[in-house]
């Protein structure tokens, strides 16, 4: 998995601007926790597509094979990253403390998992319900008062 990592200049934010150093903490955290579902997410995508027998209902559980996850969690990280990396550093700035920052992130998974699953297999039905499930998972990220 494919990581940004924070400068340890920022480090020294703490002694001179804790409410900064929060910010920036809180950022990092939700664009790993994104990171993290994002690829649960298309892992998910991927075998409710590709296995027949594999209950798509919301609340079905969905057992996950890790030595087959397919290529659509790498994909789609590989995509999130970079977009990731830009959201967190618009959202560095001082004048966006106060700013609600899930949204941006879980944009950039929503639509990294929509490249690497690819607009071809739309006509597909499991694939269909399969994004929509992976889509729902990352949803569920953004508080309940925002998601309108």
């Amino acid at each position: 998995m494919t990581q940004a990592t924070t400068p340890p200049v920022l480090r020294w934010q703490e002694e001179s601007d804790a409410a900064m150093a929060y910010h920036i903490s809180r950022c990092h955290r939700v664009a790993e926790d994104t990171a993290s579902r994002l690829e649960f997410a298309a892992k998910v995508a991927w075998r409710l597509a590709t296995d027949a027998q594999a209950d798509p209902s919301a609340k079905a559980k969905v057992r996950i094979d890790q030595r087959k996850p397919g290529p659509w969690a790498s994909a789609a990280l590989a995509r999130y990253w970079p977009c990731a990396e830009r959201e967190f550093w618009a959202l560095a700035a001082p004048e966006q403390t106060a700013a609600a920052i899930e949204r941006p992130f879980v944009e950039a998974a929503l639509s990294a998992l929509d490249e690497a699953i690819g607009h071809a297999n739309r006509a597909d039905i499991r694939v269909a319900r399969a994004r929509a499930r992976a889509r729902a998972l990352l949803l569920a990220l953004l508080p309940a008062a925002r998601t309108a």
